[in-house]
């Protein structure tokens, strides 16, 4: 491994604290599908009287009463073996220009596309391999085998510009990425974030789909009703586009709490990404998965700095 010193001087990132989590009752799940034909996502908030209906509707299909075990997730049937893995999950927002006048958030979050190919060029060249995220919590909770030097790739929110400027490289470079999707602004059809026919062509080309909720709200604290119609709502969403089961969260802004998670849980999802730093994963906090984030301001000896930094680092 070639050691790279950063070009200009940074402050180690800081993990943010996050709750440990012991294993707690769950209230089991039954599928169901009660999302509206139109726009296909949740139409109520529950604190409207047609929210309150669907919440209704959502909670007919949650047993409340509390079980001694969790319940068993479809298709993932832990093993119960005790399992840790070093595997780097980046994560990314925009890949593309920022406007004019960007402020320094947004300039944060914006990675050029020709310092984006040059990450993917330097991952290629140090023999990662690209794995779904789902194949990481099979391999954490099943011990189903990794490839050599797994990475995984994920985008929050939904850009319209990691379809334009992201997916042509992740497909040149033979890589696949996965993509946490906010429902409510795919149904609004906002120019800025990825249409439904874009997340469909994604989902084609072999690229993982996850929920970043309806509206990105912070989600602690919040009625319990409230999280079932953001977390439910928006993976019914996504599955009646895709067809396909959706596993996969990330958490808005990173924020959760117990009751967030006890939700996921229950409503078939297998794990969840944080924005805490690092790259230590295990079995027992597969809701609680470390990202390194990725800067615009990297250089390509930083992003190959702070990858390497994490990789020895984590805890």
């Amino acid at each position: 491994m070639v050691t790279l010193t950063p070009t200009s001087e940074f402050n180690s990132p800081t993990a943010t604290p996050s709750p440990i989590l012991s294993p707690e009752v769950h209230r089991s799940f039954i599928p169901l599908a009660v999302v509206s034909k139109g726009s296909e996502s949740p139409r109520g908030d529950p604190s409207t009287s047609s929210g309150r209906g669907m919440v209704r509707a959502l909670k007919a299909h949650l047993s409340l009463t509390p079980t001694a075990t969790p319940t068993a997730i479809r298709d993932l049937l832990p093993d119960g073996v005790p399992r840790e893995a070093t595997v780097p999950i980046l994560m990314y927002h925009h890949v593309g220009e920022p406007p004019p006048g960007a402020d320094a958030i947004r300039r944060d979050l914006t990675v050029l596309p020709s310092q984006f190919e040059a990450q993917l060029a330097y991952l290629s060249g140090e023999g990662y391999q690209t794995i779904h995220l789902s194949d990481l919590i099979m391999h954490l909770q099943m011990g189903r085998p990794l490839p050599p030097k797994p990475i995984v790739i994920t985008f929050d929110d939904g850009y319209h510009d990691v379809f334009t400027n992201a997916y042509p490289l992740l497909k040149e470079y033979g890589f696949v990425a996965t993509f946490f999707i906010i429902t409510r602004l795919a149904d609004e059809g906002r120019e800025e974030y990825l249409s439904w026919a874009e997340i469909k062509a994604l989902h084609a080309a072999g690229m993982e789909i996850g929920s970043h909720t309806y509206t990105h709200p912070d989600l602690r604290g919040k009625p319990y009703d409230y999280i079932v119609w953001q977390v439910l709502g928006s993976k019914e969403a996504i599955e009646a586009r895709t067809k396909e089961p959706v596993r996969l969260f990330s958490y808005p802004s990173g924020r959760y709490d117990q009751q967030v998670v006890e939700v996921l849980k229950s409503t078939s999802y297998w794990g969840a990404v944080t924005t805490s730093q690092g790259a230590h994963q295990s079995s027992d906090r597969t809701f609680e998965l470390q990202r390194i984030r990725v800067r615009g301001s990297y250089s390509l000896r930083d992003f190959a700095y702070w990858l390497n930094y994490w990789l020895e680092n984590s805890e």
